[in-house]
């Protein structure tokens, strides 16, 4: 499956966009669709005729670009002449919509130049006001999915962080590379996508890359500020959290011992006085301070966690190298307490 069918199969932005066009089909509502956020077009429209085959087999298919209009035609002029077929009365006397209710097709009119959108909308209102049997689906980019219309629904092509994120995900799943390094690379790729599926789809294609050296791959996609603090975020947002999880487990490990030295007033003169407000910097300051005794293998886990906690916290970026050494220490970590786990 490409990247693409994830988007429109299985991501709630394009596989929901999918699924209100499919019920405009049915109740033959007129279309109003800002397509100024639209990836893959070419791919939607071809889906778009498979549901009008699949919801009625006899609704005519017709593709329309209005920039070929010839001078003096209106809308319904043009859909009378695709739909029906050249005919004098029809140029002649274009605000007649009689021959168009008669006629049930679905039309996908493209290039509507931006001085003849109000009047494609207005022809849109009138057909589905009429019940016609023929419905339009409008590409007016720029207009907003708000914009409301009389009989006509209004769609966007937008996405949230949510759905780049999960198209990352479903992207990345058959990848060699580890849950934690999955969840880290499909929030890189949607922090340096900025909003763009395409971008985000393409950046997934090359996710070893990525990984390795952010600044080669996207060299030609954001300066240097833009992309270091992208991927700043995506560090702060998927391994900050990550490394908590190992903060826990690793306080669990040690409680008994760390409980010895509570309550205590840190260099922030905030008051420690139980083991769950116990950090990594606090681990730190007791050993290397107080003689807070930690077995040797979980000594070295919590030097790499705290370091890697300190770089991020100070906006550095953990390089790919790094990130592997503190992904390891949380693997292990975590196999550790397992172990523990199962011999209570």
């Amino acid at each position: 499956m490409s990247y693409v069918d994830f988007w429109w199969d299985q991501v709630p932005a394009g596989a929901g966009l999918l699924e209100k066009l499919a019920e405009a089909i049915r109740q033959r509502s007129s279309v109003l669709l800002d397509t100024s956020e639209l990836c893959w077009k070419g791919e939607l429209i071809a889906r778009v005729r498979r549901l009008v085959t699949a919801i009625d087999h006899t609704l005519p298919w017709v593709m329309l670009d209005a920039s070929r209009c010839p001078e003096g035609y209106s809308p319904p002029a043009l859909l009378m002449e695709s739909c029906i077929g050249p005919n004098e009365v029809y140029t002649t006397d274009p605000l007649r919509l009689r021959e168009l209710r008669k006629t049930p097709a679905c039309v996908w009119v493209q290039n509507i130049p931006d001085a003849q959108q109000d009047v494609w909308q207005e022809t849109a209102v009138r057909l589905s006001r009429e019940r016609s049997g023929m419905m339009l689906i409008l590409e007016l980019p720029g207009r907003g999915e708000d914009v409301q219309s009389p009989g006509c629904i209004s769609l966007g092509c937008s996405c949230s962080r949510f759905d780049l994120y999960y198209f990352a995900l479903l992207q990345l799943s058959n990848r060699q590379l580890d849950e934690m390094m999955i969840e880290y690379a499909a929030t890189l790729c949607t922090e340096i996508a900025g909003g763009d599926p395409c971008r985000c789809g393409e950046l997934c294609v090359q996710v070893n890359r990525l990984l390795a050296d952010p600044s080669e791959v996207c060299a030609e996609l954001l300066s240097a500020d833009v992309l270091r603090q992208a991927v700043s975020r995506a560090q702060i947002r998927s391994i900050n959290p990550l490394i908590d999880v190992g903060r826990v487990q690793l306080v669990d490990l040690v409680k008994a011992t760390v409980e010895e030295y509570l309550p205590f007033e840190d260099n922030f003169k905030i008051n420690v006085d139980r083991a769950g407000k116990v950090e990594l910097r606090h681990l730190v300051y007791l050993r290397d301070n107080k003689g807070l005794r930690i077995e040797e293998e979980l000594n070295g886990i919590l030097d790499v966690m705290h370091r890697a906690r300190n770089r991020i916290a100070h906006l550095h970026i953990l390089s790919y190298e790094e990130i592997n050494r503190l992904f390891t220490a949380l693997r292990r970590l975590e196999a550790i307490c397992g172990a523990r786990e199962g011999m209570q």
